[in-house]
């Protein structure tokens, strides 16, 4: 039985792990669209940090945001902070920032409080969130630390999306309903998000 598990697991598309899925900017309902749509020539791989230990996915994830949000003093975050630091947790954040872009105004939070994210994406801002890959099918189910974006959180559509700064192509979201991606952003625990204060962009023309 327990072999048989395991060639059905193996079996399994790369694009569907569970309720977790990838794909691109519209969702897996066919109209439910990314609200933060950075584009894919703005995006940048994660890296090594100080002595190619840890990574630098946090300082990845909000220079992403200040590139969608056109905070230019943190448009190459991760460069700047690559011999400064081997990871990220809220005490280096905030002091990488006062160190490269000190007028720049931000919020971080740590909790179980979703609220806070959907007001971010309400608003155009793009929050930075830890991610423990639960279900992703980049993972495997194995689980990680890690920061991502979050580029859609629609409580109608019952969806939430993801930009993982170590899966930049154009198809390569994540997406998943609010309560998994509850678990994997808290990780049964807490989570944290990084906010840019900066305005958000124009929104898109319409006709």
């Amino acid at each position: 039985m327990k072999r048989l598990a395991l060639v059905l697991l193996l079996a399994l598309p790369a694009a569907a792990f569970g309720t977790v899925t990838i794909g691109g900017s519209v969702g897996p309902d066919g109209k439910t669209e990314v609200v933060c749509d950075l584009p894919v020539d703005q995006r940048t791989k994660n890296t090594a940090g100080k002595g190619g230990r840890g990574g630098l996915c946090v300082f990845t994830s909000i220079m992403h945001d200040a590139r969608f949000q056109n905070v230019r003093d943190l448009f190459n975050f991760q460069n700047q902070v690559r011999n400064d630091v081997s990871g990220g947790y809220p005490g280096n954040v905030d002091q990488e920032i006062r160190r490269y872009a000190p007028n720049v105004q931000y919020v971080q939070y740590e909790g179980r409080d979703p609220s806070i994210l959907a007001l971010a994406l309400k608003t155009g801002r793009m929050p930075g969130v830890t991610w423990n890959g639960y279900h992703d099918p980049h993972y495997r189910g194995q689980k990680i630390a890690h920061m991502v974006s979050m580029v859609a959180y629609d409580q109608a559509a019952n969806l939430v999306c993801l930009l993982d700064n170590n899966f930049i192509g154009d198809n390569q979201l994540v997406w998943m309903t609010p309560q998994d991606f509850l678990q994997g952003w808290t990780g049964g625990q807490s989570g944290w998000t990084v906010i840019l204060l900066g305005p958000p962009p124009p929104p898109p023309p319409h006709n």
